[in-house]
C-alpha cells in the first residue's frame, strides 16, 4: 500500500501515531525533501537504518518513479512532503494520478495542514467554503484578485511571505474591496490572526503589524458578519 503521510507544519508533536508508526516500519519514503523528513526522524528518535529515502520534487519524470509505486503492491511505501499533506497544493499532483492510472493501491492519512486550521479559526461562516492553492506567482495575479469581490461564499489561498507586499500593491491598483483574514505561521510560536477590511490589511501589513515573516493563508469574506 501507498501511504500519503501528512506531516507536521510547524509544532514537530502534530503528527499523528500512525504516522509515527509508518514512518518506523516502512522501508521507502519518496519525500519532496529528503533533509527535512531525516529531521524528523531524528526529532522523534527513530531509526532510519534500512530504509530507502527517494526524492521527488514534481520537476522529475514520473516514469522514474514507477518502479518505487510499483512496490506498494507487495509492501508499504510512504510518500511525505516536506510540511503538511502531500498533494494538498504541492506541484507533483501528478504522481497520484499515476497511482490511479496504475491502480496501484494508497490511503491518505489525516493530518496537518494549515488550511483547515485557518478555515475553522476565522471570524465569518465556513460551512462552505472555496480553497484555490496558491496564489499565482506572476500571470494571472490581477485576473485572480480582481475575481475575489465576485464570489459569494469565503475564499481561502496560500500566499508565500515574499509575494504579501505585491499583494497588496495590486490589490490598490485595482481597488479592491471585500474583508481579509490572515492566517500567519500556524502551529508554529509565533502564530497569529488578523481580520479587516482590504484597506485595514494593507496598512496594517505597511506599518509591520503585520510581521514580514512565515507562511501565510489568507481568507477572504465579500460578506459582513
Amino acid at each position: 500500500m501507498l501511504y500519503v503521510v501528512p506531516t507536521p507544519i510547524g509544532n514537530a508533536d502534530d503528527i499523528t501515531l500512525r504516522a509515527l508508526k509508518l514512518l518506523t516500519h516502512t522501508s521507502v519514503i519518496i519525500a519532496e525533501r529528503i533533509a527535512s523528513i531525516r529531521t524528523l526522524y531524528a526529532i522523534h528518535d527513530l531509526s532510519t537504518a534500512g530504509k530507502t529515502f527517494v526524492s521527488y520534487t514534481g520537476a522529475d519524470d514520473d516514469k522514474k518513479f514507477v518502479s518505487f509505486l510499483e512496490q506498494a503492491r507487495t509492501q508499504d511505501v510512504v510518500v511525505v512532503s516536506e510540511a503538511g499533506t502531500p498533494w494538498l497544493s504541492d506541484p507533483w499532483k501528478s504522481l497520484i494520478a499515476l497511482c490511479h492510472r496504475l491502480s496501484i493501491p494508497f490511503s491518505v492519512l489525516p493530518g496537518a495542514t494549515a488550511l483547515i486550521p485557518a478555515v475553522v479559526a476565522a471570524p465569518f461562516p465556513t460551512h462552505q467554503f472555496i480553497f484555490l492553492g496558491f496564489l499565482p506567482h506572476k500571470k494571472g495575479r490581477e485576473t485572480f484578485l480582481q475575481a475575489l469581490m465576485n464570489y459569494d461564499l469565503p475564499v481561502f489561498f496560500y500566499e508565500s511571505v515574499h509575494r504579501m507586499g505585491k499583494l497588496f500593491e495590486q490589490g490598490k491598483k485595482i481597488w479592491l474591496t471585500g474583508n481579509v483574514w490572515i492566517a500567519r505561521e500556524i502551529s508554529k510560536q509565533f502564530e497569529s490572526y488578523r481580520y479587516g477590511s482590504f484597506a485595514e490589511a494593507a496598512l496594517a501589513w505597511e506599518s509591520h503589524q503585520i510581521v514580514p515573516k512565515g507562511e501565510f493563508v489568507i481568507g477572504w469574506n465579500n460578506n459582513p458578519i
